[in-house]
């Protein structure tokens, strides 16, 4: 499992305090300094990524073609979670890592690609799909959305 740290406390912690042994403090100042250039090198993790919360789609969707979980609103009880991907109507038939079934008939025809451009917007396979048809278009408003947890998992089965 990942450990993370405050980065300010454990700099903090790495500040130098004076021996009164000359030998003694040179090597403890130079190990001191050695220390915090590595920590100060680290990488940093945005509390965003700690702690996963639903974005807005409007303004901050996910990268186009990427499996993400959705919080869409409808009828029934308010809310329902899925997994989905976003399309922002860039993409191409034949450049998808999707597959798609009866594009051509609503997709958007390309004369000069000789392809069809894939409509904006977001699309699921588990929940809105009809006969067990891939790439339904979600046809209720997504409020957020999340990027799924990591595949990663360790020898005794926990992340």
């Amino acid at each position: 499992m990942d450990e993370y740290i405050r980065r300010e406390a454990v700099l903090k912690s790495l500040e130098y305090t004076t021996v009164w042994e000359a030998e003694a403090e040179n090597v403890i100042s130079l190990t001191l300094r050695a220390a915090r250039e590595k920590v100060e090198k680290l990488p940093a993790l945005q509390e965003k990524d700690l702690f996963p919360a639903w974005r807005n789609p409007e303004t901050d969707p996910p990268k186009v073609e990427t499996e993400v979980l959705i919080l869409y609103r409808n009828d029934i009880d308010g809310y329902s979670i899925t997994t989905a991907h976003y399309e922002d109507g860039s993409v191409f038939l034949q450049d998808s890592v999707w597959y798609w079934e009866d594009l051509p008939d609503w997709g958007t025809y390309d004369e000069e690609r000789d392809d069809y451009r894939i409509p904006k917007g977001w699309w699921e396979y588990r929940h809105f799909n009809p006969d067990e048809v891939y790439n339904n278009r979600v046809d209720r408003p997504v409020v957020g959305w999340m990027p799924l947890p990591s595949k990663e998992v360790t020898q005794n089965g926990n992340q």
